[in-house]
């Protein structure tokens, strides 16, 4: 109850709330009638994550959301079916106010369009699909200097594994060489 009300005071902004003053309220009903349950965080082990831990007062989205992306930041493959059993997980023991909210890591290419990121896909794969999304329109092929620099705008806001995308290229045997662009249909190239 009391966790519940500290959750309520900080969504609406309720000022002179904290979680000193919460415990000087539960201190007080403590003292009239004994407490038999602490006020403690709620935790969560997510196997070879670590732990996500939802302090008293804080609102279950909000303790997901930074454990999310910590654990992106970190190299875990978490995405948002993950992140919705996380949290579906902490709300069946604590009352949930709100949904999680990961927005997409989004670029604004000028001229051409917004690449855009969902939370737990790895960036570079969202820019070959746009870059593939620009060939199938026009024939054309992102420049991989143009890549890159969508890339590293990306990587500003979301955690890469992949830090540069390059063309592939084979060497075909007495041929010569078959390079596939970013983006490029493979038989593309290969008719070429």
């Amino acid at each position: 109850m009391t966790d519940t009300f500290l959750v309520k005071a900080k969504a609406n902004n309720v000022e002179g709330i904290s979680e000193a003053g919460v415990e000087q309220v539960l201190d007080y009903f403590c003292g009239l009638k004994p407490c038999a349950v602490p006020l403690k965080p709620l935790e969560l082990p997510v196997q070879g994550m670590g732990v996500v831990s939802v302090a008293v007062g804080e609102e279950v989205a909000d303790a997901v959301e930074r454990f999310a992306v910590a654990s992106r930041a970190a190299g875990h493959s978490l995405d948002l079916a993950g992140v919705g059993q996380i949290a579906a997980r902490l709300c069946s023991f604590k009352e949930c106010f709100r949904p999680v909210s990961l927005p997409p890591a989004m670029v604004e290419v000028q001229g051409v369009g917004t690449v855009r990121v969902p939370f737990g896909e790895e960036p570079a794969d969202a820019v070959e699909r746009f870059a593939a999304e620009i060939y199938a329109a026009t024939g054309a092929l992102l420049a991989t200097a143009d890549a890159n620099a969508i890339l590293a705008q990306l990587c500003r806001q979301a955690a890469c594994k992949v830090t540069t995308l390059a063309p592939v290229s084979v060497d075909v045997g007495g041929v010569g060489a078959c390079e596939v662009g970013i983006g490029q249909e493979p038989s593309d190239a290969a008719r070429r």
